[in-house]
């Protein structure tokens, strides 16, 4: 029996959809793959937990590959100026895709 107070924690399954609790690092990213969603995480932040952008990575030229119903969305983001501080981190939702790009030199 449950009592006032108690948190029921239920992990996700192998059996439910991976895209709505996932989140896709690709590209320039050092650990390149999938991480788990949690509510809040962030751009930034997916790309630190996938310990950082590769040696040719151009994180200014980032983009965020978005599927909604039937549509796909690409967002471009500059996570160098995010990382300074001169804009605010981009929210993610479950199944969002991060681009990270090579430089061109």
């Amino acid at each position: 029996m449950l009592e006032t107070g108690d948190k029921v924690y239920i992990p996700l399954g192998t059996k439910l959809n991976q895209s709505t609790s996932k989140v896709y690092l690709e590209g320039e990213i050092k650990v390149p793959g999938m991480i788990d969603f949690q509510p809040g995480l962030t751009a930034l932040n997916a790309c630190i937990m996938a310990d950082g952008f590769g040696k040719y990575a151009a994180p200014n030229r980032a983009r965020i590959i978005r599927i909604d119903g039937s549509n796909q969305k690409i967002i471009k983001i500059n996570l160098e100026k995010i990382n300074d501080g001169e804009l605010p981190d981009f929210p993610l939702k479950p199944g969002d895709r991060i681009h990270i790009p090579e430089t061109w030199l």
